[in-house]
C-alpha cells in the first residue's frame, strides 16, 4: 500500500479464491452395445478443476475386460485413462492418480462403454477440487 493509498483509504480489491472438494459416487445402468456419460462438467472461466481419485466398478465382476471407462478433455481422451478396462480402487476407496488438471472452459466428460453381451451397472467414484475466484 503507497501513501496515498493510505492517506485516502485506498484498498485493492482483493480476490477471494476457494476450494470445494467433492467426494461422489456415480453409477448407472448401461445397455449393452451403448456408452453413456457417467460424469460431465464444464469448468467456469476462473476455475480449475483437479481429479485426485478415482475408481470405477460394475455389479458383475466376471464382465471385466468388455467394458470401458474414458476421462476426456474437451472430448479428447487422456493417457492412461482413455482406455480403462480394469478395476482401478474400490467404490468405497478411490485410489490416487495423477492429478488431471481441466482449465477454465475445458468440459470433462467420463463415460463408460459396456461390450459385455448383457446391462451392466457401471459406475464411478471421483475425489476432485474445484478452485477459483
Amino acid at each position: 500500500m503507497g501513501l496515498l493509498d493510505f492517506i485516502f483509504g485506498i484498498k485493492k480489491k482483493e480476490e477471494k479464491r476457494y476450494v470445494q472438494r467433492e467426494n461422489i459416487n456415480l453409477s448407472q445402468t448401461v445397455i449393452d452395445g451403448t456408452t453413456a456419460v457417467l460424469f460431465q462438467f464444464h469448468v467456469p472461466s476462473k476455475a480449475v478443476l483437479i481429479l485426485k481419485k478415482f475408481a470405477n466398478y460394475t455389479d458383475v465382476v466376471g464382465a471385466w475386460g468388455t467394458m470401458t471407462w474414458r476421462i476426456l478433455r474437451n472430448g479428447i481422451g487422456l493417457y492412461p485413462y482413455d482406455d480403462i478396462q480394469d478395476e482401478i480402487g474400490y467404490s468405497a476407496m478411490p485410489e490416487n492418480i495423477k492429478n488431471i488438471e481441466f482449465r477454465g472452459g475445458d468440459l470433462c466428460v467420463i463415460n463408460a462403454t459396456n461390450l459385455s453381451g448383457a446391462d451392466l451397472i457401471m459406475g464411478i467414484r471421483l475425489v476432485y477440487e474445484i478452485m477459483g475466484n
